[in-house]
């Protein structure tokens, strides 16, 4: 359980150089907790509610394209913890951690158990904040108080998976809630107290421009949004998406065009928004396309080659 010194102010960035045009996750959590902190993705092994009851989940999403291998992800939330530190302490080269309930909905379940992996989590003693990641439309007034009750002595975060702010693209992924229920879920949470709440978006949606793309950033940022992750269209095997762009239905982005694209999407976040991710990253035993075969190093080192070379960064425009 960590020290309420975390809460004492809100970091951000004053002003941007040509090898940091951005305010990175990084620069955040060395502002707000002086030191580098790394991430511990956590399972809870529960079900999307959009695949059951007779739902069929996203048709971008392979559920199991995400779990995190079988080793390190049984046993309790604290053997998780300790699995991952002990495996992968050298890698991480961090003291202290977030507790990151990445797969699944997890605030979608029984109330009692979530609490319960919550607080086991934000218990352990190298664990300084808990960073839950769900769906907008699963917070019951029991899970809202759950959060609630915890942020009151607890760094919590949330992530939530909204995608997009436009109507028209979240009914085409079957994606089962409406930009309503994410701007209900964004108020709730800031009222329950809650530090920060990150908005997962996806660029290169079908059907939608890049000022659409823009207008969603626009949408979230006015609506209290504290960070973005972004990510950009993959094709995942074994999912709808993967048979309507094998069918030429689907338009990805190659490289070149997405380097242009995410500077273009940055210049337009508010400077004190953080952006945890600036495109995104799945297993290649389930991805199909786009495969750039380019390592995440190099895509980092292009993208920011592109801001310098533009001369720009985050909120310029």
């Amino acid at each position: 359980m960590i020290s309420n010194i975390y809460k004492n102010e809100i970091p951000c960035v004053r002003k941007f150089a040509p090898e940091n045009p951005y305010f990175s996750l990084n620069n955040f959590c060395k502002q707000k907790f002086g030191e580098k902190i790394a991430r511990i993705p956590l399972t809870l092994h529960n079900p999307c509610p959009n695949r059951i009851n007779g739902k069929t989940g996203c048709i971008f999403c392979l559920p199991e394209a995400y779990e995190p291998p079988e080793e390190l992800s049984s046993g309790t939330i604290t053997e998780q913890i300790n699995k991952r530190i002990n495996q992968r302490g050298s890698f991480y080269k961090a003291n202290k951690y977030i507790a990151y309930l990445q797969s699944g909905s997890n605030t979608a379940g029984n109330p009692a158990e979530l609490k319960k992996a919550y607080t086991e989590a934000l218990n352990h003693k190298d664990i300084v904040a808990l960073s839950i990641s769900t769906r907008p439309d699963c917070f019951a007034d029991e899970i809202i108080n759950i959060i609630s009750n915890l942020t009151k002595e607890n760094e919590i975060w949330v992530e939530l998976g909204v995608q997009t702010a436009h109507n028209k693209t979240l009914d085409f992924l079957n994606r089962g809630h409406d930009n309503a229920a994410s701007l209900s879920a964004i108020k709730k949470l800031k009222s329950a107290g809650v530090q920060h709440i990150v908005a997962h978006i996806i660029l290169g949606l079908p059907g939608e421009t890049e000022n659409q793309m823009k207008k969603s950033i626009k949408i979230f940022s006015d609506a209290g949004i504290d960070g973005f992750k972004i990510h950009h269209l993959q094709i995942i095997k074994n999912t709808p998406l993967e048979k309507m762009w094998l069918n030429g239905e689907i338009k990805l982005y190659n490289f070149d065009e997405y380097l242009n694209l995410i500077v273009n999407i940055v210049e337009t976040i508010p400077r004190d928004k953080v952006i945890h991710r600036l495109f995104g990253s799945s297993n290649n035993e389930y991805l199909i396309a786009p495969k750039w075969e380019i390592s995440k190093p190099k895509i980092f080192s292009a993208i920011l080659n592109e801001f310098k070379k533009r001369n720009t960064f985050q909120g310029n425009r």
